[in-house]
């Protein structure tokens, strides 16, 4: 892949062309890295303020005349218009980083540096330089290339929640086959598991559809919801437990520490913690994966008498007002999926205690004179974010935020808006008054807490809130 080529491809993406497609026209691994790296530069070359100073140097105006004229246009888009009527000089992806290295030690002048480049080129080069957002997430972005080529879109958003996306990309090329083949996940019992999405249900929504769903079954599940998977694993000095939360990553683990109750065969429980005791939500077995969910749970009641788990089977909804009306804030009621369980479906519906909560993502932040501003997006598809509000946060929520923020970005609020890196999320639980419509909007937003405990898949879906609205 020359640097042409792959300026052509980011602004297909950057017009909005289907991603898939794109992608696809990538035939080696090579092309594929050599494209990521120009997508995702692991440091920004030079400044905003600095690549202004050197232009306003060369054009002979003060860099005030140069920021005033720009104001809140891209600097990169600006400067690839000064390339409308050159031509590509062919570069290849190493060139054009020679090039750019270059620039950013003022080596070789910005203006005769874009007139080499055509004006798609440029777009590129210099977004690359300032470390522009790319128009596509690192997620997706692996996501995607792999569905490109045949690879389960599951499989691939299970490996992206747990893989680097360079190792990633190799595998797709290298060894496609060593990633998972969904239909037979069981036979791989330490496969790491999260708990499953589930579509949230309204109370418009037609109670019958649970009927055909799950015959009116529910539970009952605490912590507003929040489930982590708890993996049993043998090994040959004993058993471990090991804790993992809802992207995937382990959040604790260790010896168990009396193993007499356990049956012998691997097992991965969706729990939730309070004090001593273990409550379980679903009891997943790998060798009996043809069990419901209803036969899963009895499967694991079995063995825990006396034990601290408690086992949540399966309840029939009585009077779906009485349900709705017994339902605190700290607690969520789910109709599950009573079939045999399948990590790569949803695990059926949920019903929030209050319907005017989401889950978000915070997407980027500045500060201006002490006031802390978010905005907050939604999740697209595979993981594309789509800003969706603008928020002011307050009292302990913003110090609490802060302090999150510090201590999983090197981000420091400043009075510009700084976006969070694509594989950074931080989930967002906000109060909404009302949801526009065209463009979707949240106006009014509240933000109530900071949702460490919840992951990418909890994120809100861009369909979710449609429907909501």
């Amino acid at each position: 892949m020359n640097f042409q080529t792959a300026s052509r491809l980011y602004e297909s993406i950057r017009l909005g062309s289907e991603k898939r497609e794109v992608l696809a026209s990538i035939e080696t691994e090579e092309a594929a890295l050599d494209f990521y790296r120009l997508l995702y530069p692991q440091k920004k070359l030079i400044t905003r303020g600095a690549l202004s100073a050197l232009f306003a140097n060369e054009v002979g105006v003060f860099i005030d005349v140069v920021m005033d004229v720009l104001g809140e246009r891209e600097l990169s888009l600006a400067l690839a218009q000064e390339s409308n009527v050159s031509t590509s000089q062919g570069w290849s992806i190493k060139d054009a980083n020679r090039m750019m290295e270059s620039v950013s030690l003022g080596a070789v002048k910005v203006l005769d540096t874009t007139h080499k480049m055509d004006e798609i080129e440029a777009r590129l080069f210099w977004s690359h330089m300032l470390g522009n957002k790319a128009p596509i997430t690192s997620r997706a972005f692996v996501i995607h290339l792999g569905v490109s080529r045949g690879i389960p879109a599951d499989v691939m958003k299970r490996h992206a929640s747990l893989k680097d996306a360079t190792g990633l990309i190799q595998m797709i090329f290298k060894d496609p086959e060593g990633l998972d083949i969904p239909e037979r996940w069981y036979e791989e019992t330490k496969l790491a598991l999260s708990p499953r999405r589930y579509i949230p249900f309204h109370p418009h929504d037609s109670v019958d559809k649970l009927v055909v769903f799950n015959n009116s079954h529910y539970q009952r599940i605490p912590n507003k919801g929040s489930t982590k998977m708890l993996y049993v694993i043998r090994e040959h000095d004993g058993v471990r437990f090991v804790w993992r939360d809802r992207s995937g990553r382990i959040v604790s683990n260790g010896k168990a520490p009396d193993v007499s109750w356990l049956p012998n065969t691997p097992i991965i429980l969706e729990t939730v913690t309070d004090g001593n005791n273990i409550h379980v939500f679903d009891a997943i077995f790998p060798r009996y994966h043809h069990l419901g969910l209803a036969e899963r749970m009895m499967k694991l009641e079995e063995h825990v008498k006396d034990t601290p788990m408690i086992v949540h089977h399966p309840t029939h909804i009585g009077s779906m007002a009485d349900l709705i009306s017994s339902l605190n804030d700290d607690e969520a009621i789910r109709f599950p999926d009573m079939n045999p369980f399948n990590p790569l479906s949803e695990g059926g519906y949920v019903l929030m205690s209050s319907l005017s909560k989401l889950i978000l993502r915070l997407h980027s932040m500045k500060s201006i004179q002490n006031t802390l501003s978010v905005k907050l997006s939604c999740v697209d598809g595979y993981d594309d974010y789509i800003v969706v509000g603008e928020v002011d946060v307050l009292g302990d929520i913003k110090n609490n935020l802060s302090s999150t923020v510090n201590r999983m970005t090197t981000i420091i609020p400043s009075g510009e808006w700084q976006d969070l890196p694509d594989e950074i999320v931080i989930p967002i639980e906000a109060i909404i008054p009302s949801i526009l419509k065209d463009p979707l909007s949240i106006p009014d937003a509240l933000v109530s807490s900071i949702r460490e405990d919840l992951g990418i898949s909890d994120v809100t879906q861009y369909v979710d809130i449609l429907h909501a609205s």
